[in-house]
């Protein structure tokens, strides 16, 4: 009887751990599953839009009309004309950003609701300035190829030339001519400026007749906007403070000035090259009006390639530098 009674017990209790193991399994595998649901909401849900606090100075500016200014210099004119036109278009209430050629990206023409106004120059015999190759090209291969990219653009351009050659504002004409079949909108006539005459008259003038077609002004009056060339000049003392620098190794510094913290007139000589003249030569007879040389210079190899342009940098003479320094103030071996 006793050991009926305990096997009965162990019966039970064999039956009741069983219940207890089943229990427990089907325990753990609802919490597994309970789990996996949960991983997988939480990476698959979609995210949750929290809201940033917006940039006050951003959204002015993204408020703000998109004025892109483009300039193609070799001595320096047309970069002075785009600042010009940036100051200007400032003052009227543009967002306004000034794209070296050198650095261009055709996207950043590409904009919706863009006005364009580009300072183009020509150079030597009809051509390109040493920045503007890369647009050019990028232009001539884009209009070939039946494409539009600047249907959302109006533009203007100021060419600067000189009558005396052949080719007059050559790259003038054909920014404008390519700028339209590229699909952009002509708001204001092309501007020929001549530096046979006053180029600085004639981009005054352009300047004031496009600002009055740009913002409707049928009246032509021009509000806010001074003449630089009457207005007075504000003290502006307090903004030349020149730092001396007392270091003997003055050479680093020509190795760590940017290209293009330069302006186009003077960002050469922090990276030319001296060359020697070893052949200067006559080519048209005594009695013949004018003159053209042969001149030869010798060069390290891969310094000059075919069809590059040689830039002559000017040197101030010492005496004409005593002069200054003396009237100024400064120590010559000092620098800034």
């Amino acid at each position: 009887f006793l050991l009926f009674l305990w096997k009965g017990r162990a019966e039970i209790m064999t039956e009741t751990a069983t219940q207890e193991v089943n229990v427990m399994a089907l325990v753990a595998v609802g919490a597994v599953g309970i789990f996996t649901m949960l991983f997988l909401y939480w990476f698959m849900r979609e995210p949750k839009q929290v809201p940033v606090e917006k940039n006050i100075e951003e959204d002015d500016t993204q408020d703000k009309p998109k004025l892109i200014i483009c300039f193609g210099s070799q001595t320096g004119t047309a970069e002075q004309y785009s600042k010009q036109l940036s100051t200007d278009g400032k003052k009227y209430g543009y967002s306004v950003r000034i794209i070296d050629l050198e650095d261009f990206e055709p996207q950043e023409l590409e904009k919706e609701d863009v006005t364009l106004l580009f300072a183009m120059a020509t150079y030597g015999e009809g051509e390109p300035t040493d920045n503007s190759h890369g647009f050019v090209r990028w232009a001539k291969q884009t209009v070939k190829q039946g494409e539009k990219p600047l249907t959302n653009a109006k533009f203007a351009v100021f060419g600067l030339g000189n009558r005396q050659y052949e080719h007059f504002n050559a790259m003038g004409k054909l920014t404008d001519d390519y700028l339209e079949k590229l699909g952009g909108t002509r708001f204001f006539d092309l501007g020929l400026g001549d530096d046979d005459k006053d180029l600085d008259a004639d981009f005054s003038a352009w300047t004031q007749a496009m600002w009055t077609k740009l913002l409707g002004d049928v009246n032509g009056n021009i509000n806010n906007i001074e003449d630089d060339s009457t207005k007075e000049k504000e003290d502006d003392t307090d903004i030349w403070n020149v730092a001396f620098d007392d270091s003997e190794d003055f050479a680093q510094y020509s190795s760590i000035i940017p290209t293009s913290e330069g302006a186009s007139s003077t960002k050469f000589y922090f990276h030319s090259q001296r060359l020697t003249v070893f052949e200067n030569t006559e080519l048209r007879a005594p009695q013949a009006h004018g003159s053209t040389r042969h001149i030869e210079f010798w060069c390290d190899d891969n310094y000059y390639l075919t069809a590059d342009n040689l830039a002559i940098l000017p040197e101030n003479d010492d005496a004409d530098i005593d002069i200054v320094l003396k009237a100024l103030g400064l120590d010559g071996k000092q620098r800034f």
